[in-house]
């Protein structure tokens, strides 16, 4: 563990944050949109028609001349929840319960068939336009008016007739923090193409006998490209990540402003309080810690986890590609965490640095709590003197009779070693007796 350092400052500013109204602006937008409105074209055909019920978010039964239909809405999309092997879910909740407000009312289908599936898709009017324009398609569009309410979010493939209007109504809700960007902007990762160039979630095998993880690349923001190669049950990986710039430089600010204000003076250390805002201090805090201190707000960091999601998606999709169950899953993401990621001393480093820069033990121990957080796994933080692990519960015990686990709260916590490659979770190694351990469960 890393630092310990006196409270009475800190603890004097924290407890005056009480009744603070709103957070202070200034974290990282990592796709920046700025699309300009398209100008007003004359009208599409359009099919009259009414709501029956919704499916789904994006989804819903019309009725055409007593013929009732499935109807996609283009251009429409939701963020998903990761789940340890199972498929993800859709967050299209508000978008759901909107579309049923509709039921019953008369609106007007424009389709769109450019994706070739053969499906009736495209657009509804919930009134006929008189005109498309910017300010028709907002208060008309129910496609556009997902988006501008944030109960959706347009798709990562952007070929779509009214994709321009649909990222302006997205920055606009983004910048709002209305409904899913409720926490603020989230990072969006490009779309991964398949050799024919068309979209795809499913990882490939390579020919160089690599089995590949699902290229992260982002839109319209500086990054760093990571290339990584580790080993697994048998099989050699390969993944190439971009990591943005932008957090990396604020994970390193925050991890040189912890470092400056404990190595400080009193007075230095004032001063830099008055700089921080209420999310900067509580990482300040928990980088104070005694033998027993909690690093768990360096784990649940917003502009981290948003990251370290895309991360576990990926790693998800490929284990389970490999038929790999929850176990070995959560396996494979440690092999990856201590392989691929080099150890390097340092002092405690938010996961996206540690992705990024590498780290020590400690270090990497966020970094892997972090993702698996994201894939849905409970985990938890266990603290034993200077010793920092990872525990992972399973909803199924793994097979193995000398498993070492940690029983906290009636729940088992198989240990998991961050800082040494070739370690496997609950594997006895050559860790501390684990008899008087702090537990911190991440939520």
């Amino acid at each position: 563990m890393k630092k310990t350092a006196l409270f009475s400052i800190l603890f004097i500013a924290l407890m005056s944050l009480s009744g603070c109204a709103g957070k202070e602006s200034g974290v990282p937008v990592y796709r920046p949109v700025s699309n300009q409105p398209a100008a007003k074209s004359y009208l599409p055909d359009l099919l009259q028609a009414a709501v029956v019920c919704a499916l789904k978010g994006n989804l819903l039964i019309v009725k055409i001349n007593n013929n009732e239909r499935e109807f996609t809405l283009a251009g429409v999309d939701f963020p998903k929840i990761y789940t340890p092997y199972s498929p993800p879910q859709s967050q299209d909740e508000n978008a759901f319960k909107y579309i049923t407000s509709l039921k019953g009312s008369t609106v007007y289908l424009e389709a769109d068939n450019s994706s070739g599936s053969g499906a009736l898709e495209g657009y509804i009017y919930t009134a006929k336009p008189v005109e498309i324009s910017d300010q028709e398609i907002r208060d008309k569009m129910l496609n556009a008016r997902l988006i501008l309410m944030g109960y959706a979010k347009t798709p990562l493939d952007k070929d779509f007739k009214y994709a321009n209007y649909f990222l302006e109504c997205e920055s606009e809700a983004r910048n709002h923090r209305t409904g899913i960007w409720d926490k603020g902007p989230v990072i969006e990762e490009e779309p991964c193409l398949d050799e024919t160039g068309n979209t795809t979630s499913t990882p490939s095998e390579t020919v160089s006998n690599y089995k590949t993880v699902g290229t992260i690349k982002f839109k319209d923001v500086e990054t760093v490209t990571k290339d990584f190669d580790w080993q697994y049950n048998g099989s050699s990986y390969r993944w190439r990540v971009e990591v943005p710039q932008s957090l990396i430089a604020w994970d390193k600010k925050i991890s040189d402003t912890c470092s400056k204000f404990y190595n400080s003076d009193g007075s230095t250390q004032n001063q830099l309080l008055l700089k921080l805002n209420e999310d900067e201090k509580v990482l300040l805090a928990a980088y104070s810690t005694e033998s027993k201190g909690s690093f768990v707000p360096w784990v649940t960091e917003e502009q981290n986890n948003r990251f370290t999601e895309i991360l576990g998606e990926k790693l998800l999709a490929r284990a389970q590609a490999d038929g790999f169950d929850d176990y070995q899953t959560a396996d494979f993401v440690l092999s990856f965490v201590c392989e691929a990621i080099m150890y390097s001393a340092a002092d405690m480093r938010l996961p996206a640095q540690t992705f990024a820069d590498n780290g020590d033990g400690d270090c990497k121990a966020l970094l892997f709590a972090s993702i698996l957080k994201n894939m849905g796994y409970n985990v938890s933080l266990l603290v034993s003197g200077q010793h920092l692990a990872v525990g992972v519960a399973f909803e199924q015990s793994p097979e193995g009779n000398d498993f070492s686990n940690f029983e906290y709260k009636g729940k088992k916590y198989y240990i998991a070693e961050t800082a040494t490659p070739g370690w496997h979770i609950g594997e006895k190694g050559d860790s501390p007796s684990w008899e008087n351990t702090a537990c911190y469960p991440v939520s």
